[in-house]
């Protein structure tokens, strides 16, 4: 079974990564990966995989369907599939003879806009404060005391964040679990205990503080 990664950039200028995924009969499967600029999922992308895919020859391919689109905006990655109606996601799935596309007998240029899902008008917003937020907690507590006892934090940490939607079918948004990893916190006092309070702390700016 062929595989195929391509590597481009869309009309709009997002990078994308296609997989090319070869099933039974020549029928081939697509997934665009994108990395949007903005948070907006441009409608072009599908016919844009189609005409870069056909500046190379692949005289074994019969039809082709889009699998999903993996679209990626700042800290967050969502699966396009999961934010569309039913029956637009069947007929992306439908496969199409891949000559009658290279011949402009049939196309995906009727997707608009509109058909697809959008993010928050505040998204970028949203997400810069959240990045912020979490920046601003390590350094609130990154050197104190706990019962009298001076402790400082490790100058390496690493944010994850976890997140969840909304149930909405054409809205994106994103629900965020934060959690902050790091290494034992230096102190002459008992090491345990005090990460037993810095993990409350955490908790009560909503922030999960993980030792490792």
């Amino acid at each position: 079974m062929r595989h195929e990664i391509i590597k481009f950039n869309l009309s709009t200028g997002e990078e994308c990564s296609l997989e090319l995924d070869e099933h039974n009969h020549n029928v081939f499967s697509l997934l665009p990966n994108i990395t949007l600029i903005n948070p907006v999922i441009p409608p072009t992308l599908f016919q844009d995989c189609i005409t870069e895919l056909s500046k190379t020859d692949r005289p074994y391919i019969d039809k082709i369907f889009f699998e999903n689109v993996r679209c990626t905006y700042k800290i967050i990655t969502i699966t396009l599939y999961g934010h569309l109606r039913i029956a637009l996601r069947q007929e992306l799935r439908r496969p199409l003879p891949y000559q009658d596309l290279l011949q402009g007998n049939d196309d995906y240029k009727w997707i608009e806009s509109g058909f697809l899902p959008k993010f928050e008008d505040d998204a970028e917003n949203t997400l810069d404060r959240v990045v912020k937020r979490m920046e601003n907690v390590y350094k609130a507590f990154k050197k104190s005391k706990v019962d009298g006892v001076p402790y400082t934090l490790p100058d390496t940490y690493d944010i994850q964040y976890n997140y969840f939607f909304e149930a909405d079918p054409t809205d994106i948004k994103p629900v965020f679990d934060l959690y902050m990893r790091m290494t034992d916190p230096i102190t002459t006092g008992d090491v345990e205990y005090i990460k037993k309070v810095l993990i409350e702390k955490f908790k009560t700016v909503g922030v999960l503080l993980i030792f490792i």
